[in-house]
């Protein structure tokens, strides 16, 4: 074994010198004895060590897999692990000049003069000599500064393209600012061999040069990738050096000084010991460190105490400087693990991660993937997976539909892929829930919530899981068959998942159709609403004017220098004004006009508005709907309160007086009078088995305004307008431009979802109660029923029979 380790020499001599039985020794006597220790080095020592050394790397080449789909399932995986999307911890800035300058040192323009600078600026340091002249060294230093202004030039434009983040985001910024950084601190002593040094630091942005050429680049990626499984071994490789460590200092530690074992080579402490150990692996006489711990008595004391040592006066102790017999099973030991298995084990990573360079270097993609996925392409996918962050993206063939001639081919099978892969990722996503879920009961989870990034999306998907989702049902031939065999339970549950996506998405389809036909109504509807709107002049002139209005208060907001938002009052209180439906004008009814008739003979806008007020304070307001939209509601009966109209001004125009709340103020500084918001709801016309209507409502939209104009059949011979009529109409509506606080922040949400619109004119007031009128359309019924006739609304609201 001795000799297997390469330490042969002294027991070559020692055998040249054997003569014969009972007789000394003789120098070179037996040279041909040599020829033993020849062949045993070459059979023992480099065939079977080697031997061993393939196993170890054999067991890395089995991970590639025996057969082709292994191989390249293998591949993949690795290379997904390798390409995760890298995203950035600081946001880009967005303003033109950063956009500017990112694209201008993006340009291969630029990377091309950044590239020539530097091969320049090295070529010059591998130029100088000792001795140079005058001239030469004023060049060197010229050439020094130039190009130091180069890369601190480089780095402000680093810094205003991509911000003081950017550094952190991208590491190969963050080693030109350590450049830089470095070249600085060099300049800025005085020392001449230090600053000398510290301009050298230049020569480090050669390995930045590597990943303009393909090749290097995949070289040097895989190798910065291939650093945390490096560092795996390296540990392991500690904690059992610490192993062997702990028990060399614990059985060798008092061994006395030996032929080797001294103040270079000892086991008196754990930090010694490491050293010796690392000594003994990288070549250092270890069989004489083992035969130093063999030491026996005589040579050495058994027991530092009175019984084995003659005149000792000091305490006894139980332990002296003699070694142990079991040193030779330790070292040899130690040899065998620590260096022919652990220090091939990391030599046999080191090929494996270069035996991944060369496939990759080496490797032809297209795109069927017939030879496995590249670097290239996966990468890509990483990218699309990011696109898919900000909003959509498409994916490319053999895992997507598009194929390289953007023609998107979507069959039964690409379908039926599609499906089983949504349900295998809701699968995954129920999995992760779980185990979050078992998490967060800690104690410790809980504390440290606040720590956590919040999810961007609610059901947020892996870049590893989906893409082995996608190669396992796009890509079945890359997959091996030993994991198609594991993946059987997974199948199964796989399509059972796939049946309860295929019912949710019926149910689904059916909720869809049924807003989609809600959604077709109420558009027709609104439709219907802007064309009736468009072609009233009464309607069109408030909006106009409500628009002026608005124009003014935005202008002189303006001019003051404050928002116009800030200047809207949220409503004090809410209310209900409750319309029921009517199938004919009440008994007693007293039209709007005929009140004013009867006081003015010219009446305007504001006496509309006024006798409104007034009347519809102590008596029931009979309303009719007048837009297209809802004029087949007919007639309605409402009853407006006194105090409901809190906080409401009358705004007098040209033509028209309306009646709105005061939802802004002058200033933001002045005092803001709470107004009423009024929901408009009207009841059903739905009843129970009596006849009598259901207490069941059906919202209709938010008072707007009250608007008040006089109509007339024309002008007589002095300029008057005969036959006035006073108008009032109610405008209900959605308030949309309205904003809330964050308690009401979701009925905010709910109204400006909604599209209700429609224009209510007064027909009169009568002095009744609903249960009056109520009893009085069941016996209108009723008499219907008897005579056979019905009842029509004329276009004044009042009901006519008909056959």
């Amino acid at each position: 074994y001795r000799v297997n380790t390469i330490k042969y020499v002294s027991i070559i001599y020692d055998a040249k010198d054997i003569t014969e039985k009972d007789i000394s020794p003789k120098e070179d006597y037996g040279e041909i004895y040599t020829l033993f220790f020849i062949v045993y080095l070459v059979v023992g020592g480099l065939f079977v060590m080697n031997l061993f050394v393939g196993f170890i790397v054999d067991g890395f080449n089995a991970n590639k897999g025996a057969s082709i789909a292994e191989i390249h399932y293998n591949r993949f995986v690795k290379l997904v692990t390798k390409s995760k999307p890298k995203y950035e911890y600081f946001a880009t800035p967005k303003n033109p000049v950063s956009k500017a300058l990112r694209n201008l040192v993006m340009h291969k323009y630029f990377q091309a003069f950044s590239a020539t600078c530097v091969v320049i600026n090295v070529l010059f340091m591998l130029a100088d000599h000792a001795e140079p002249s005058d001239f030469f060294l004023s060049l060197l230093n010229s050439q020094n500064d130039i190009f130091f202004g180069v890369l601190i030039f480089e780095i402000f434009l680093y810094f205003c393209a991509y911000g003081a983040g950017g550094f952190i985001n991208d590491l190969w910024k963050m080693f030109d600012l350590f450049v830089c950084i470095g070249t600085v601190s060099g300049y800025a002593q005085a020392n001449d061999r230090l600053a000398q040094f510290a301009k050298s630091f230049r020569l480090m942005r050669v390995v930045r040069l590597m990943k303009m050429f393909t090749p290097i680049r995949i070289i040097l990626e895989t190798m910065l990738s291939s650093l945390p499984q490096l560092a795996n071994i390296l540990l392991l490789i500690l904690l059992v050096y610490s192993m062997f460590a702990v028990i060399a200092v614990s059985s060798f530690g008092t061994i006395k000084y030996g032929r080797r074992l001294g103040p270079t080579a000892s086991f008196e402490s754990f930090p010694k010991a490491m050293y010796t150990c690392y000594q003994m692996i990288t070549g250092d006489e270890w069989m004489d460190i083992t035969q130093d711990c063999l030491v026996q008595p005589p040579a050495c004391t058994l027991e530092f105490s009175k019984a084995y040592v003659y005149g000792w006066t000091a305490p006894d102790h139980t332990y002296g400087d003699c070694g142990s017999s079991l040193a030779v099973i330790y070292f040899t030991t130690f040899k065998l693990v620590c260096e022919s298995v652990m220090l091939n084990l990391f030599i046999g990573m080191i090929l494996d991660n270069f035996s991944f360079i060369t496939d990759e270097v080496a490797h032809v993609e297209d795109s069927e993937w017939t030879q496995g996925a590249s670097s290239a392409q996966v990468q890509d996918l990483a990218r699309r997976f990011m696109e898919f962050d900000c909003g959509t993206s498409f994916m490319q063939q053999p895992l997507g539909y598009r194929h390289e001639d953007n023609l998107v081919i979507y069959g039964e099978g690409e379908r039926t892929a599609e499906i089983l892969v949504r349900a295998e990722l809701n699968i995954i996503l129920r999995q992760d829930r779980e185990e979050e879920a078992k998490k967060n009961k800690s104690w410790w989870q809980k504390k440290t919530a606040w720590l956590k990034h919040n999810k961007k999306f609610n059901c947020a998907m892996g870049f590893e899981d989906l893409m082995l989702t996608l190669l396992y049902w796009r890509l079945p031939s890359s997959v091996p068959h030993y994991l198609k065999a594991l993946r059987q339970d997974r199948v199964e549950e796989v399509v059972l998942m796939a049946q309860a996506l295929a019912i949710t998405d019926f149910f689904r389809m059916l909720v869809a159709r049924r807003r989609q036909a809600e959604t077709r109504v109420s558009m027709s509807q609104r439709i219907l609403f802007r064309g009736w709107s468009v072609k009233d002049p009464h309607n069109t002139r408030r909006l106009r004017e409500i628009l002026a209005i608005k124009h003014k208060e935005r202008q002189k907001a303006k001019q003051r220098r404050q928002a116009w938002l800030h200047l809207q009052v949220p409503p004090g209180a809410f209310a209900f004004i409750d319309f029921h439906p009517l199938d004919s004008l009440p008994t007693g009814t007293l039209t709007h006009n005929s009140f004013l008739v009867e006081k003015m003979r010219a009446p305007k806008p504001v006496h509309g508005l006024e006798l409104f007020r007034d009347k519809s304070a102590v008596m029931y307001t009979v309303l009719r709907f007048i837009d297209s939209r809802n004029e087949k509601k007919g007639l309605v009966l409402a009853a407006f309160e006194k105090d409901l109209f809190e906080g409401w001004h009358v705004i007098n125009l040209s033509n028209d007086t309306l009646f709105a709340p005061k939802r802004r103020k002058a200033r933001i500084e002045h005092k803001s009078e709470p107004w009423v918001k009024l929901d408009c709801r009207m009841r059903t016309r739905e009843v129970d088995r009596r006849g009598r209507r259901l207490n069941r409502w059906k919202p209709v939209g938010v008072l707007l305004d009250v608007q008040s104009f006089v109509v007339s059949d024309g002008m007589d011979e002095k300029q008057r307008p005969t036959n006035p009529r006073s108008v009032v109409r109610i405008n209900i509506g959605t308030m949309r431009d309205l904003h809330y606080d964050e308690e009401n922040s979701d009925k905010a949400a709910k109204e400006k979802n909604l599209w209700q619109d429609g224009v209510l004119e007064v027909v009169g007031y009568v002095n009744t109660t609903l249960e009056d009128v109520e009893e009085e359309r069941m016996i209108q019924e009723e008499a219907e029923k008897d005579r056979g006739y019905i009842l029509q609304q004329d276009e004044l609201g009042y009901m006519r029979e008909a056959s």
